[in-house]
């Protein structure tokens, strides 16, 4: 994901290094990891403030943070993209979730779309629920907003 001129990267494994890397100074076409450098995660799987569990499952940019879903520890983790590399500021977007696995920032970051086992969610922008129930379509993935519409992978 590209926020705020770097390139995020989400990564997670069962019993190895899982996190976000953040690399600066990205091109098109150009080899950037030598700009890489860990903001969010570690040595291993984790539900600590600076932790993520081996399925992180999404990100996406809003505002001056990184979203992250947390699938496996039931919430969402914001990263400031200020943030260099490790120990960052981390904060906990919003939390209780059930499997979070995709996010969309909608409508120019008035809202944030999360994909569940059960549903799809809407959260305003400081991370309280919105609704609930803002679709029932049921396990769905990967969210994006294109052409004015929100389009979910299914199943």
């Amino acid at each position: 994901t590209w926020c705020n001129s770097s390139l995020f990267i989400a990564f997670g494994g069962q019993s190895a290094v899982t996190g976000v890397l953040r690399c600066a100074n990205c091109k098109l076409g150009a080899d950037c990891t030598n700009s890489c450098s860990l903001v969010n995660g570690g040595a291993e799987p984790g539900n600590g403030t600076h932790q993520l569990s081996a399925f992180v499952a999404d990100i996406a940019c809003l505002d001056d943070t990184v979203l992250v879903a947390d699938n496996s520890n039931f919430r969402v983790q914001a990263i400031p993209t200020s943030c260099m590399s490790a120990p960052c500021n981390v904060q906990t977007f919003t939390t209780g979730l059930k499997y979070p696995l995709g996010l969309a920032v909608v409508d120019n970051g008035k809202w944030v779309l999360v994909t569940l086992d059960e549903g799809i969610v809407s959260l305003r922008p400081q991370g309280m629920v919105q609704s609930d129930s803002w679709s029932n379509l049921g396990d769905c993935g990967y969210l994006v907003e294109a052409s004015g519409r929100i389009w979910a992978a299914s199943g």
